[in-house]
C-alpha cells in the first residue's frame, strides 16, 4: 500500500504527513508498518479533516458537512464514483441531505 494515497498531492500534504511520520518513527524508534498507519491515522484526523472542512465550509451549513463527511466516510474507500456515492446516501436515513443537489451545487461553485 502507498501510503501517499491518503495526501493530497500538494507539497504542504504531503510535507505535512511525513512529519507525522517523523514523529512517530521517533516513538518507536525505528520505522514499522505500524507507525505508518499511526502516522496517517494522525495526519488524517489532525490535518485532513480539518481541511475538508475547511474547504466546504464556504458552501454548506455545519451541520450539513457532517451528513457529507459521514456519508462519505461510510462508503468505506479512498476513491469512489459519484453513482457509489448517490447509493450511499440511499442508505443514510432521516438526513433530509439531498446528495445530488449537494454535489451539483458544489461543482457550480468550483467550476
Amino acid at each position: 500500500m502507498s501510503y501517499l494515497e491518503f495526501a493530497r498531492h500538494t507539497r504542504r500534504d504531503f510535507i505535512t504527513l511525513l512529519n507525522c511520520v517523523q514523529k512517530e518513527d521517533a516513538k518507536e524508534r525505528q520505522s514499522s508498518s505500524s507507525a505508518l498507519e499511526q502516522a496517517v491515522t494522525n495526519y488524517s484526523m489532525s490535518y485532513f479533516m480539518p481541511e475538508i472542512r475547511d474547504e466546504l465550509r464556504g458552501y454548506f451549513k455545519p451541520d450539513e458537512i457532517t451528513q457529507i463527511i459521514s456519508l462519505l466516510g461510510g462508503i468505506g474507500e479512498c476513491e469512489f464514483a459519484y453513482n457509489q456515492v448517490v447509493r450511499a446516501s440511499e442508505h443514510v436515513a432521516g438526513t433530509g441531505l439531498g446528495i445530488k443537489k449537494v454535489c451539483s451545487d458544489y461543482l457550480n461553485a468550483v467550476l
